[in-house]
């Protein structure tokens, strides 16, 4: 199951270049191509965010339809093409990374009245499009609102962040 935006791993024996790889966005945007190796989504190429030789990590598009069953297609230019089917979801979310730091210094426990930034992916699509692979360079808001993920904390903001790779959510 994956969403649309969502950054997820697609694993297998030898699915990646033989040496690691951690892509960097050239003119805004992620490579669809690493090592000639691309990943097809829906038959659409999709953003490849790091490589492994046994994973890729990839930015699902923005533009997937929930409710629909699609192929997810490796293509290698050393192997024969691999796929396997993914149901589309209308979110799917997922926390990543939490940084604790009202006064600049990295702390691993909470306090009152700290500020928490989580970042998270597969919160579904945003408001305002982003294409495959852009980096985010405007802030963008999921569409389901933020009212829709129960929490007992003030949540200041929830959408993606100038900077940040496609499909990763600042909450």
């Amino acid at each position: 199951r994956i969403a649309p935006g969502q950054i997820f791993w697609l694993a297998a024996p030898e699915i990646g270049p033989l040496a690691g790889e951690q892509p960097q966005p050239a003119d805004g945007r992620y490579a669809t191509e690493v090592a000639g190796i691309r990943v097809l989504l829906d038959g659409r190429p999709a953003a490849i965010l790091a490589a492994r030789p046994d994973a890729l990590l990839v930015a699902a598009s923005f533009g997937l339809e929930p409710y629909r069953a699609i192929r997810a297609e490796v293509l290698h230019p050393k192997r024969p093409a691999a796929s396997t089917s993914l149901t589309v979801v209308p979110t799917e979310p997922r926390m990543v990374q939490a940084i604790i730091r009202p006064d600049g210094k990295a702390r691993d426990h909470i306090v009152p009245g700290d500020i928490v930034t989580l970042y998270g992916t597969g919160f579904g699509r945003l408001q305002e499009d982003l294409s495959a692979g852009e980096v985010a360079t405007r802030q963008a808001a999921p569409e389901l609102p933020v009212a829709a993920y129960p929490s007992k904390f003030e949540v200041i903001y929830v959408g993606t962040e100038p900077g940040l790779p496609p499909g990763l959510i600042k909450l």
